[in-house]
């Protein structure tokens, strides 16, 4: 075996990466040691093929490699310097690329793609539920909370706090135990197909195990903001996300768990996420968390009220959301198939993509608003609507007219595929259409 460098070059414009490099490699073990700038990486990427050399060639063999093409990368195992995302690399098309590793033929792959999107999308109404009812004790109960600290009343606060996490660690357990015991009907109600249920079913059974640090992370949250150390929320949200990048592949790919992999990923993430959370509100926090003891039980439930009463608004509309999922669904199953559910797949996540930023904003704002209502600075209060509104108004008309005037560019996200793109675009902008006129139920 024989490796040759031939007067090897690279430029960039009047820069010269790597001028004349010539070697003869057999077999052996072989460094490349050099300053930076010296062209290393440069070398190692025209030897790839990532990069097309200036002048003079490589041979392998006596052949130059350019020729050999998946003859000679065959060969070549290489790690990137750098680990980083190409530009453009949807999930389908990462995807994609994945099973041309284990050769897998595009157009089984493509299928296998379609429906393991479709199965993902088939959970979304569970999602949206688990979110709402975390949605429905958290931010219920943070505002009030908020507003007691602006009375300087610390322990009826911390009471609110105790009462609203107590609540959500029942309602967790209780929505797990209804997903593990009905889940085949439930994917059925979503409008799972026989061919998706083989993908969902068990993405859902795994989905459900992290029902309880879910709404953990997502419901107690906002406490972790409304004591005035936002960071720290955003970095609760943030140890999760940067959790599952990492853990997606992994699971998935490596390991060879497929969809469930996502799953277990996604689990994962969740428990680390709730972890922080509780670790903050029962450690560093001024005022800490912990349930409710049975003497406590009696006292609290005109606080539960008030918590489910105040966050039962903002719980109709994520409900209503998933309602609207689920008939989706199955008129698409009965009249598109699984290539529909896909579509549809695509849109609700631009929707949540969308709608996050809002959510961001509206709880952000909640705990300024509420502590000086608490506080009886009814000017605070004003600015701060104010400020709020003004600022949900203009995110909502700028995504509003990207997604009319370009929805392929959101679309492209997540998906490259010719027939999803026909069929979401004129979806999206439907669905979309009067996005804008939303902020009054926003705020």
């Amino acid at each position: 075996m024989e490796l040759t460098f031939d007067a090897l070059s690279k430029n960039y414009g009047k820069k010269q990466a790597l001028i004349g490099f010539s070697a003869e490699l057999t077999g052996g073990i072989y460094g490349l040691l050099g300053p930076n700038g010296a062209g290393k990486s440069t070398l190692m990427n025209i030897l790839t093929g990532n990069l097309r050399q200036t002048a003079g060639e490589i041979r392998f063999n006596g052949a130059e490699i350019r020729s050999l093409g998946a003859a000679f990368r065959g060969r070549v195992g290489y790690m990137p310097q750098q680990q980083t995302l190409y530009p453009g690399f949807t999930a389908e098309r990462f995807l994609l690329y994945m099973a041309s590793l284990r050769r897998m033929p595009r157009a089984r792959a493509l299928e296998r793609i379609d429906w393991a999107l479709g199965a993902v999308g088939l959970c979304f109404p569970l999602i949206v539920v688990i979110t709402a009812f975390s949605n429905l004790f958290g931010s219920g109960g943070a505002p009030l909370f908020s507003i007691e600290r602006g009375k300087n009343n610390p322990q009826k606060a911390e009471t609110i706090m105790n009462t609203s996490y107590s609540m959500v660690c029942a309602c967790a357990v209780v929505l797990m135990v209804i997903g593990f015991l009905f889940a085949r009907p439930l994917l059925t109600l979503f409008g799972a197909s026989a061919d998706a249920m083989v993908y969902a079913y068990p993405y859902m059974m795994l989905y459900l195990i992290g029902t309880l640090p879910s709404m953990i992370a997502v419901g107690m949250n906002p406490f972790i903001n409304a004591q005035g150390y936002s960071l720290t929320g955003m970095l609760s949200v943030a140890i999760g996300a940067a959790a599952n990048l990492v853990l997606d592949p992994l699971f998935i790919f490596v390991l060879g768990f497929g969809v469930r992999g996502a799953a277990i990923a996604t689990v994962i993430s969740q428990f680390l996420s709730a972890a922080f959370v509780l670790h903050f509100l029962s450690g560093k926090a001024e005022l800490k968390v912990r349930f409710l003891r049975r003497t406590e039980l009696a006292g609290s439930v005109s606080y539960a009220k008030e918590i489910v009463s105040l966050g039962t608004a903002g719980f109709i509309m994520q409900l209503t959301n998933s309602l609207v999922t689920i008939c989706c669904n199955h008129v698409l199953s009965a009249t598109g198939g699984d290539i529909y559910i896909s579509v549809m797949t695509i849109v609700s996540s631009v929707r949540q993509l969308v709608e996050t930023p809002i959510s961001a904003i509206n709880d952000g704002s909640s705990p300024i608003l509420s502590y000086n209502y608490g506080a009886r600075r009814p000017s605070r209060v004003r600015k701060a609507g104010v400020v709020m509104g003004l600022l949900i108004l203009v995110y909502t008309a700028v995504m509003w007219s990207v997604i009319i005037l370009a929805p392929g560019a959101l679309i492209r996200v997540f998906s490259s595929d010719a027939l999803l793109l026909q069929d979401a675009v004129p979806a999206l902008k439907q669905y979309f259409a009067a996005f804008i006129f939303m902020d009054l139920q926003y705020m």
